[in-house]
Order: C-alpha cells, then sequence, then structure tokens
C-alpha cells in the first residue's frame, strides 16, 4: 500500500535525507520553442538530472517552498555550494539506485562553483 501523506512538511520529515536528482523548468523560451518545434527537449534548462540533497526548506507561505539543494557529484562528492530554487521551478526524482552511492567531501577544496 502507498505512503498517504497529507503535506509537504510531513513528506520532508520523512523522506528529506534521501538523494535525488533534480531538472530546473525553462522560464524563457525562444520564439521558435514557443511555436511547440522542441516541446519535448525545451522544457528545462538542461535535461540532465543533478544529483542533491535537501539541505534547507522553507515554506513560502502560498503553497510552494524554497528549496536548499547541495549538489553531488555522480562520484559522490558532497560540493559545498547550495542552490535555492522554488519546489514550482524544479522537478525532483528519486532513483532507488542513487541511495547506495558513498558520499564524501574533499575538505582541501575551495569552492569550485564560484558566482
Amino acid at each position: 500500500m502507498a505512503n498517504i501523506i497529507t503535506d509537504f512538511e510531513t513528506w520532508l520529515l520523512d523522506y528529506g535525507d534521501r538523494l535525488y536528482r533534480y531538472l530546473v523548468y525553462k522560464k524563457v523560451f525562444t520564439p521558435y520553442e514557443e511555436q511547440h518545434a522542441f516541446e519535448d527537449e525545451s522544457v528545462y534548462e538542461d535535461t540532465h538530472y543533478e544529483l542533491c540533497q535537501i539541505a534547507e526548506a522553507i515554506d513560502l507561505g502560498n503553497g510552494d517552498w524554497l528549496l536548499g539543494l547541495r549538489t553531488i557529484g555522480d562520484d559522490g562528492k558532497v560540493y559545498g555550494m547550495i542552490h535555492y530554487y522554488k519546489l514550482s521551478e524544479i522537478r525532483l526524482a528519486f532513483f532507488e539506485n542513487d541511495q547506495h552511492i558513498e558520499l564524501y567531501e574533499d575538505k582541501e577544496e575551495d569552492c569550485d562553483d564560484e558566482l
């Protein structure tokens, strides 16, 4: 039987420690894309799922949440930078195989994702 969860906060408490993959919805489209010429490919900024952990979650009070996502490399390297997205701006995906990735942090490294 499926788990029945009635709110996002409960879901975060139950499943927030998992590893997820996410895609960011594209906000700006070219006129050609707006004609639905590339409807399947252009919905997201990039079609490569980024591996992440949910580091922070803030209830925005309007039914949406601001999520702080800590990026993780496919090799399990945990990066220090946290990217913030509204839940309505991303697509989260759970892959069972990702849960077996051994995570590590490189203490010698400064942040490579400088702005």
